[in-house]
């Protein structure tokens, strides 16, 4: 009888120190650190496969090679993970420095994207500035900005104890974020552009999706059902 309860109880003992293992290597002090590092890998790597998967076909139809926006992205990866690498061994005083800064010029160039002439408007969005030819787009820097400022902010309301009071874990982070928000999105992309082909084209957003053909374009037969 005590041989069954015992053989009974092996099972969830074995779970008991599973978990206990699992608890262990997640107090580990660079658990945190690696878990963010696979995350971000991971993202990065579905994030090229859904570039390619969707940017392939709209590519092919403007007469480019389907890696055309695939080698692009390839590349920007390539240099980013260096760079990722450089922050990650940087001190925190680098970024608790460059915060506020980056965060006046993130909210200057939002600003920028308003002004005609200076900002370019793509698909019916004002998101980019034109700056010695080349197109610069504020709203990736406010996101970093956004990101450094609002670790800093909360880890000095954390210093001092702040942080017990929900409403310091919301203000200024939430309104600064409204705001940049706001600035990013001064159309909310709710404008999209004719498409000069004429009324037969469906009009291309900002995601890139490939014009659908004009009904006289269409093989014949095309769209009708025929039953066997």
């Amino acid at each position: 009888m005590h041989s069954d309860l015992a053989e009974v109880d092996l099972p969830e003992q074995g779970f008991r120190v599973q978990l206990r293992t699992w608890r262990a290597l997640l107090d580990r002090p660079l658990t945190s650190y690696y878990l963010v590092l696979g995350i971000t890998l991971l993202l990065l790597g579905l994030g090229l496969v859904m570039v390619q998967s969707t940017a392939s076909v709209a590519d092919l139809t403007a007469g480019l090679s389907p890696y055309s926006d695939f080698k692009k992205q390839l590349l920007g990866a390539c240099v980013g993970l260096p760079l990722m690498w450089v922050a990650a061994r940087s001190s925190p005083r680098l970024f608790r420095a460059l915060a506020y800064p980056l965060l006046a010029v993130s909210v200057v160039g939002l600003c920028l994207t308003l002004i005609h002439g200076v900002g370019v408007t793509q698909n019916g969005a004002s998101r980019w500035i034109n700056i010695g030819g080349q197109q610069v787009q504020p709203s990736e820097i406010a996101k970093l900005a956004l990101a450094m400022w609002g670790a800093d902010l909360l880890a000095r309301k954390d210093r001092f104890g702040q942080l017990a009071d929900w409403r310091h874990m919301l203000v200024p982070l939430m309104p600064g974020a409204g705001v940049l928000w706001g600035h990013r999105h001064p159309r909310a992309g709710l404008q999209r552009r004719a498409d000069p082909d004429g009324p037969g084209h469906a009009p291309d957003d900002r995601l890139g999706q490939v014009p659908l053909p004009a009904p006289d374009r269409l093989p014949a037969g095309a769209g009708q059902c025929h039953r066997p």
